[in-house]
Formats: structure tokens, sequence, C-alpha cells
């Protein structure tokens, strides 16, 4: 489970990077771009929540650190808020 772990928060990362980056030229096609992004990131994590019952049989601790994480990413991604063309 900690590479899923680590592989979200390194698509996260470029995530936060790339919205920065875009704040100085922001297009609506820009925009879609990260709102995709976002979404396939949280589909991403439900992906792995749904892996959750066929981890049961390696740990409990394990599996509640899993879902831990998955918690705390899906809450980072909500929060990477996407620029708005207004804002620019």
């Amino acid at each position: 489970s900690n590479l899923f772990v680590n592989e979200l928060k390194l698509y996260i990362s470029y995530l936060k990077n790339d919205v920065e980056l875009s704040i100085k030229v922001l297009t609506d096609k820009k925009i879609k771009q990260i709102e995709r992004f976002k979404e396939e990131l949280l589909n991403g994590i439900d992906y792995y929540e749904t892996l959750l019952p066929e981890l049961k049989s390696y740990s409990k601790t394990i599996n509640l650190s899993f879902k831990k994480d998955l918690d705390h990413l899906r809450s980072v991604v909500y929060l990477i808020r996407t620029p708005l063309l207004s804002e620019v």
C-alpha cells in the first residue's frame, strides 16, 4: 500500500506545481486540464479504496493506515484550488 500512497503523493505534488506555474499563463484549456487531472486523481484514490478488502489478509494495521493515507490524500486534492481566469 505504501507504493500506492507514494505514487499518489508524486501526482499530487505534480498537480500543485502545475497549478502554481499555470497561474501566469492560464487559459480555459489549462483550467480544464487541471480539473481533469484532479478528477483522475480522485478516481485513482477511489480505486485504491476498492482494493482495501483484498488487503485484509495482510494486517489490520496496514489496512487502517492505508485507508487513513487515502482519506488524507483525498482531502489534499480537494484543497488544491483550480485558479479562475478572472483571477489572472
